[in-house]
């Protein structure tokens, strides 16, 4: 990517397409301060301990001050909460909850595991140094790849976790100038001179993943700078001439996926994300639902009214 070259700051970017195995790498060797991105480790272990049978997400954790010593989001957790593992992880992906990561790396046996998580996955240039966690894009695209494959732990949690990302509330950068309906589960990171995103693109046509390590003075340019190549790459490989015959759009979000019409809450979905329609039915009150699947394999019934732009109708 030409593009690339006279921008702010430096880069380390790593595309593959999924079907295809088509991979760019620039500067992908390089290592560059982790920031949030860490957190997918978080989130792989306490996956791993659930389908281990060591932790439920029932469980719950309590954020201590050892837990609560950075700047939280608005929506994040804070000292004396006590919480289940479920919900603070979804604060840790979610809203990048640095209290909730802290607290669940100790339920999960502290740094040490994190590190050797990445050791575990192939990820040979991830780890802590001086304080912080550092990573390349060649390692964040090896994790990525084993999500979007459905590798990581077992298809069910790979889907899972998708599913957690894909409600990322920070978008400003690898989904900021993509079309709507397009679902980006991903991860930003940032500190004062980093700006960091990776993730799995889905569209009806492809999937693919995308990480973008951004370092340097001008933050607002290096998001500017990974939106761009993010759109750049969308073009390249999310083939946006390919649509499903009939498909709807998420209206609302935090819409809830079920096992049946009003049955269990299997999931939870964004709004805009785009859903391929299945079939139609209707609940006993006659109201619409729909069986859909999403770009990541997920499938299960919505309410029909929580669904805009349908192509069925």
């Amino acid at each position: 990517m030409e593009y690339l070259s006279d921008r702010p700051g430096r880069y380390g970017v790593a595309v593959r397409n999924i079907e295809t195995s088509q991979t760019v790498l620039i500067g992908a060797e390089r290592q560059f301060p982790s920031a949030s991105t860490y957190k997918l480790l978080v989130m792989y272990r306490v996956y791993q301990e659930i389908a281990n049978g060591t932790l439920s997400p029932e469980d719950v954790v309590t954020i201590t001050s050892r837990d609560a010593v950075e700047d939280e989001p608005s929506s994040g957790l804070h000292r004396g909460q006590i919480v289940t593992v479920a919900y603070a992880l979804q604060a840790v992906i979610t809203v990048s909850s640095n209290a909730a990561a802290y607290a669940l790396t100790r339920a999960v046996g502290g740094r040490d595991t994190l590190e050797a998580a990445a050791d575990e996955l192939g990820m040979s240039q991830t780890g802590s140094s001086g304080g912080y966690f550092r990573t390349t894009a060649r390692d964040m695209l090896v994790f990525l790849e084993g999500l979007a494959e459905d590798r990581l732990i077992s298809a069910d949690a790979s889907r899972g976790m998708v599913g957690l990302l894909v409600r990322q509330t920070v978008n400003d950068r690898l989904p900021a100038l993509l079309p709507d309906g397009v679902a980006v589960a991903h991860k930003t990171g940032e500190l004062s001179y980093v700006r960091n995103d990776v993730g799995i693109v889905y569209t009806p046509g492809a999937r693919y993943v995308i990480v973008v390590l951004g370092q340097g003075a001008d933050q607002r340019g290096i998001e500017r700078t990974i939106a761009e190549v993010s759109r750049r790459t969308y073009y390249r490989y999310g083939r946006p001439d390919v649509a499903w015959d009939e498909a709807g759009t998420v209206a609302s979000d935090g819409l809830r996926r079920r096992s049946s019409p009003w049955g269990e809450v299997i999931g939870m979905l964004p709004a805009r994300v785009l859903v391929r329609l299945d079939d139609r039915g209707q609940d006993a009150e006659g109201a619409d639902w729909y069986r859909v699947t999403i770009g990541w394999g997920a499938e299960g019934r919505v309410y029909g009214e929580h669904l805009a732009a349908r192509s069925d109708s």
